[in-house]
């Protein structure tokens, strides 16, 4: 089981740079949530995509993806900023779905 994480913050993505500031601290904290870092300088809004497979023993997915996120996003050096989207998506391993699929059959 993993999650995929979506967030989108306000006014960083019209700096260049605070993308690439951004792609840092994630590598820096967490490279091992292959983080994407994607931005619009016109609107302002820089977004960061990472996945994660939850710790074992955890079931509490959105809390450890909050808790990545901002450690993350803290390595990047940049003050707090406003929080617009946070999403989180289930991404089940195939022998999952199957198992699920024939349950429900």
């Amino acid at each position: 089981m993993e999650y995929q994480v979506t967030v989108d913050v306000s006014d960083y993505g019209y700096e260049p740079e605070n993308g690439e500031r951004f792609l840092k601290g994630f590598m820096e904290a967490h490279s091992e949530t292959g983080p994407v870092i994607s931005q619009n300088t016109e609107t302002g809004v820089l977004t960061v995509l990472f996945s994660f497979t939850p710790e074992a023993g955890s079931v509490d997915g959105p809390t450890q993806a909050a808790r990545l996120f901002g450690h993350g996003a803290g390595m990047a050096g940049l003050p707090p900023t406003e929080v617009l989207s946070f999403h989180i998506d289930l991404i089940r391993d195939e022998e999952q779905s199957e198992a699920r699929e024939a349950v429900l059959a």
